[in-house]
């Protein structure tokens, strides 16, 4: 995947650089426009079916924690053809 840095996704993130990959996601540091805070976006590169399920099941997972050693789930979704948390 190319490097997303610039753009802005959904109209409200804006992404400034990629601070880490794995295996089936980048994750950028970016912008909630609308907050005006930082904010770490999880990216999927891998598109396929059993990785997208699994990548939404994960962001449900992480919604649901409550805990200082936890990063909190604000967003999950798609927009310009990415999948995002």
């Amino acid at each position: 995947m190319t490097d997303l840095a610039g753009r802005v996704l959904a109209g409200r993130y804006r992404i400034e650089a990629l601070i880490g990959r794995g295996g089936m996601a980048d994750v950028y540091r970016g912008v909630d426009t609308t907050l005006e805070r930082l904010i770490a976006i999880k990216i999927l590169t891998d598109r396929s079916d059993p990785v997208l399920r699994r990548f939404l099941r994960e962001a449900q997972s992480m919604a649901r924690l409550n805990h200082r050693n936890v990063v909190a789930v604000y967003d999950a979704g798609q927009a310009d053809g990415l999948s995002y948390i």
